[in-house]
């Protein structure tokens, strides 16, 4: 009996090729052996080797396949042109190629890198009907009434008009595409036509122009697809749980206990901020990567020599009985 396959898209450079190996270990760890997983990389300078190390990543499972696309630089200019580039990289703009550079896949599923999962994303995929009209399906993650994420929206009040502003609804770090749908109506040249004519303006540019240009044509995911690490700060008591603009009580609850995709949102992440939400988890999964050695001297090259000494992560690697301690003392003089 033949495998169902999974589609998924990536799309990034690479600084992120560490951040995308816990991703990928972590996708593969929680997945059903009874699909097959295509992970597709869209990217334009990650080198021969790089590749190779991102493969041995997933040795040992063969329900995964690692597919990379090299996109020779497109889409700098449009960059370039984009106001608003925050942590940002041209790469975001690919997911918006989907529907042409897959005519071989009817869905995708899309998600970002700065992520872990803890749980498999076939559930949400196979869920997903491509006759049902939708152009996609999306998580708009949980967000507490009040807090500085349902304020966010703010930040677009200068440039956008409210009708606007309240179709900006799902994050794009993880959605399902329909890409059939999206070539049968064209969408792709409505996408960069969008991203190219308001790059003045743009906040999340990729995320906005999925957001705007799909409206209304777009079904939300369960509460517990993608969970956003400041999340963890919202909801402390039972009576947070029933402040959420999207999601029941019991849903936010179970969300927080099980997430799908964990995902880093915003420039604090665990690769650079040793004490965020989910670090320790984090480092857990690189643990059973090959790129462990590589981003210890990293952290390491990067401490100050007069540094106060103190820990700096703790991790266990697989099968071993004691946690392994990375700390930073000061030199004395």
């Amino acid at each position: 009996m033949s495998l169902t396959i999974v589609p998924v898209l990536t799309c990034f450079n690479d600084r992120y090729v560490i951040p995308a190996a816990v991703a990928f270990r972590s996708l593969i760890e929680h997945a059903d052996p009874a699909h097959h997983y295509v992970i597709y990389v869209l990217h334009s300078d990650i080198g021969v080797e790089r590749q190779q190390r991102l493969r041995e990543t997933l040795f040992g499972f063969a329900n995964v396949e690692l597919t990379f696309i090299d996109m020779e630089g497109r889409m700098q200019d449009l960059f370039d042109d984009t106001r608003t580039k925050s942590h940002y990289s041209k790469e975001m703009f690919y997911k918006l190629m989907a529907p042409s550079i897959f005519p071989q896949h009817d869905k995708i599923l899309v998600t970002d890198v700065d992520v872990i999962f803890s749980g498999d994303i076939s559930r949400d995929y196979l869920a997903f009907d491509v006759a049902g009209g939708p152009y996609l399906a999306g998580s708009p993650s949980l967000v507490r009434r009040g807090s500085w994420v349902d304020q966010f929206s703010r930040n677009y009040e200068a440039a956008f008009t409210s009708e606007e502003i309240s179709r900006l609804k799902i994050n794009a770090c993880y959605y399902i595409a329909n890409l059939a749908k999206m070539r049968e109506d064209k969408i792709e040249a409505r996408f960069l036509e969008f991203a190219r004519a308001n790059t003045h303006r743009v906040v999340q540019p990729e995320q906005d122009t999925l957001n705007l240009v799909c409206h209304p044509k777009i079904s939300v995911l369960p509460a517990d697809s993608v969970v956003c690490s400041y999340c963890y700060d919202f909801y402390r008591t039972e009576a947070d749980l029933a402040e959420d603009i999207t999601y029941g009580a019991d849903e936010v609850r179970h969300a927080l206990a099980h997430p799908v995709q964990l995902h880093f949102g915003g420039v604090t992440k665990p690769w650079n901020s040793l004490g965020s939400t989910g670090a320790g988890e984090w480092f857990e999964v690189l643990a059973r990567t090959p790129f462990l050695r590589d981003h210890l001297l990293a952290l390491a090259a990067r401490l100050d020599a007069k540094e106060q000494s103190r820990e700096l992560l703790s991790f266990k690697l697989p099968f071993a009985q004691r946690r392994i301690t990375v700390s930073k003392s000061r030199t004395l003089r």
